[in-house]
């Protein structure tokens, strides 16, 4: 015979990540290698493929390197996928509020 037990619900967790407040990410496609001038950087190459000038992903901003390069489609990669899953979702299993 089955137990049934209580379930314990997360309420303040849940109020918290159901806010709409949005979270975007800019991906720029680069079709073939190009300078661009980036203010007192000066002029840079930048290669072909899929940028992301400061990427948000959830709370976390990632500042440091300020562009992240992809050669393929980000949304065709596994591993970035996996990225994105674990900042909206799987972070919260690790540490319920």
């Amino acid at each position: 015979m089955e137990t049934i037990s209580d379930l314990t619900i997360p309420w303040r967790t849940i109020e918290h990540e159901a806010k709409d407040r949005g979270c975007y990410i800019l991906l720029l496609e680069v079709p073939k290698p190009v300078e661009i001038n980036i203010g007192s950087l000066g002029q840079k190459q930048v290669k072909a493929g899929y940028h992301f000038p400061f990427p948000i992903l959830g709370r976390l901003t990632v500042c440091a390197p300020p562009v992240f390069y992809m050669k393929h489609h980000p949304l065709q990669d596994r591993s970035f996928l996996d990225l994105l899953a674990y900042f909206r979702l799987d972070r919260l299993v690790e540490r319920p509020r």
